[in-house]
């Protein structure tokens, strides 16, 4: 992203965007290779765009409550290991906006993507832009050798076709 969407980023989130969250999503620890991204593509503009996308559906839509935090290290490496189904990796997102949101310091959550979903033209792109990582073991275990806060399905691609128990009739 050049330099004038980044400022028009910039300027939009600070007005969108309470204070408060600003604030949060700046204290994020980000190491930029010298490009305006980290070493994965993770650029902190696009996760900044992602994160005021990712407040409304929070906040608005799903109305997200969470407890446990206080499980989740302060820094340090660190897994949050979940189960989901469906396609769309929202339950993913809701609690990478969680964590940013109630974990002091904040901290960015980098999920593993099927690789899958990263070979695909400009899906792959922003899914790096905004901080995931393809599920390369080499990836993941870079990113707990850079003491990061990681996200992982387990279950993976297998859990797409699972039916949800709640809702079968």
């Amino acid at each position: 992203m050049n330099r004038n969407m980044r400022k028009t980023i910039e300027t939009l989130a600070k007005k969108a965007l309470s204070e408060e969250d600003y604030d949060l999503y700046q204290q994020i620890p980000f190491k930029d290779e010298g490009y305006g991204y980290d070493m994965f593509g993770f650029e902190k503009e696009a996760g900044l765009a992602a994160f005021m996308l990712g407040l409304l559906a929070y906040d608005k839509w799903f109305r997200v409550e969470s407890e446990g935090h206080e499980n989740i290290p302060q820094d340090g490496r660190a897994m949050i290991v979940c189960n989901h189904s469906g396609i769309l990796p929202i339950d993913g997102a809701m609690i990478a906006v969680d964590c940013l949101k109630k974990l002091r310091p904040p901290r960015a959550v980098r999920s593993v993507v099927d690789r899958f979903f990263m070979s695909y033209p400009f899906v792959g792109m922003f899914l790096r832009r905004v901080g995931q990582i393809s599920g390369m073991r080499k990836d993941f275990e870079e990113l707990l050798k850079r003491e990061e806060l990681t996200q992982v399905f387990p279950e993976g691609q297998k859990g797409n076709g699972k039916q949800d128990r709640k809702s079968v009739v």
